[in-house]
């Protein structure tokens, strides 16, 4: 469980479950697998709490906001070569497969990746602010950097991956 507050004022609450807590690692994987100490892991929750009074925000939109807002002076040098070579790579990948979208022969991953999306862009979204708070402040700040470090193992651990 981790608790920060986001960028919008509110009150960012994660909590992952696993049903077993217990470091696994030196138990004998036929041991694992009996008790199912791996129950669990794909369970977890975002919470945001607000007053009730205060002003909606925006729905996340990460394809609205600009190189600079995303990347600083860096994201305008780059950005542009980097989507042309992640677009030429989509395309090829989709012309060797003979798939009309990406993972189109992989249905339940392609599904998990569309329904884990709205919820970890927001969670980039405050990652984004993190990062331009940072940036101002010349990376010469505590809180916010734990608090980056914090939204990149949300977002790695929403995408299920180790980062």
């Amino acid at each position: 469980m981790n608790l920060a507050h986001g960028p919008d004022g509110a009150l960012y609450i994660t909590d992952f479950y696993r049903e077993i807590i217990e470091d696994y690692s030196a138990i004998p994987r036929y041991l694992q697998q009996q008790y199912g100490l791996t129950n669990g892991m794909n369970y977890g929750r975002i919470w945001r709490l607000t007053h009730v009074q205060a002003p909606k925000t925006p729905v996340a939109d990460m394809a609205s906001l600009s190189n600079a807002a995303l990347a600083g002076e860096v994201g305008e040098r780059f950005f542009s070569i980097i989507r042309d070579r992640f677009e030429l790579t989509r395309d090829l990948v989709l012309r060797l497969t003979g798939e009309d979208e990406l993972l189109d022969r992989e249905p339940i991953l392609q599904r998990s990746i569309r329904l884990r999306n709205p919820y970890v862009d927001p969670m980039s979204l405050v990652q984004v602010d993190l990062l331009r708070r940072w940036r101002e402040r010349e990376r010469d700040d505590p809180e916010l950097e734990k608090a980056l470090f914090t939204t990149v193992r949300g977002i790695a651990r929403g995408l299920r991956n180790t980062g």
